[in-house]
């Protein structure tokens, strides 16, 4: 990965709760002003969380994880400064501007292909071939990218998400993703990846439309957690309980 934002998020953990399909996320960021902020999330599903108690208690955890301080300020401009200040951000960027894309795609798998020689490891096709490991099953998982959009540019992010990045999926694009999801019930998952998918316009639109589709289907949102403090992303914890959507 050729980009660092030390406003990255160092970890995050889903704890259970009693409460039958609620939990807690909890994101820590150790560089930056929004270290420890927590999200609380509760599933209206649970026949359980309907009692007056637990609702009460639902309300107070809210008001007492809820960041109402930070939420509306974006990490982007942060972002962008900090990509103009990182070395190897620069040494890459430098490095693309005078191979271009292809050239330096293929110096890098040629540099990878050297390092695992090294180790006297095989390539995946040689590996498949000698080892007869796969065979072919039904597909239970559809992931797609919609973006490499991102209000963070990670050191580990293998798609090189950042601001900078343009490329969003179309709303065309989206609705044959969903033209696919309806006519394969094999399919058990949705996950939905980016960049920061939720910047990208069509994220909604892809989620309820695939809800309304499926009522069982899982869906996953590659969620960098400080998205939902970004602006106009107030109503996002909502919108994801609303669809069952998991982070």
């Amino acid at each position: 990965m050729i980009l660092s934002n030390r406003y990255a998020i160092a970890a995050t953990m889903l704890c259970p709760l009693v409460t039958r399909n609620s939990y807690v996320v909890l994101a820590f960021c150790p560089t930056y002003r929004r270290r420890h902020t927590t999200f609380f999330f509760s599933s209206s599903s649970s026949a359980a969380a309907s009692s007056k108690s637990q609702q009460d208690e639902s309300v107070l955890k809210q008001k007492e994880y809820r960041r109402l301080d930070l939420e509306g300020q974006s990490l982007i401009s942060d972002t962008l400064v900090q990509m103009q200040s990182d070395e190897l951000f620069l040494e890459t960027s430098q490095k693309l501007a005078s191979l271009g894309p292809k050239r330096m795609s293929l110096e890098e798998r040629k540099q990878r292909r050297r390092a695992l020689n090294v180790l006297g490891i095989p390539n995946f096709r040689q590996f498949v071939n000698s080892n007869n490991l796969f065979e072919r099953k039904a597909t239970t998982v559809l992931q797609i990218n919609i973006g490499l959009y991102c209000n963070q540019a990670c050191n580990h992010c293998h798609v090189e998400s950042s601001p900078q990045r343009t490329e969003m999926m179309t709303a065309e694009t989206a609705a044959q993703c969903l033209e696919l999801l309806k006519h394969s019930p094999e399919v058990t998952t949705l996950d939905i990846t980016g960049g920061a998918p939720e910047l990208n316009p069509n994220f909604r639109y892809l989620v309820e439309t695939a809800r309304a589709l499926r009522n069982d289907l899982i869906i996953i949102d590659r969620c960098n957690l400080t998205v939902l403090l970004e602006p106009n992303q107030h109503d996002l914890v909502d919108f994801l309980k609303q669809n069952q959507v998991r982070v």
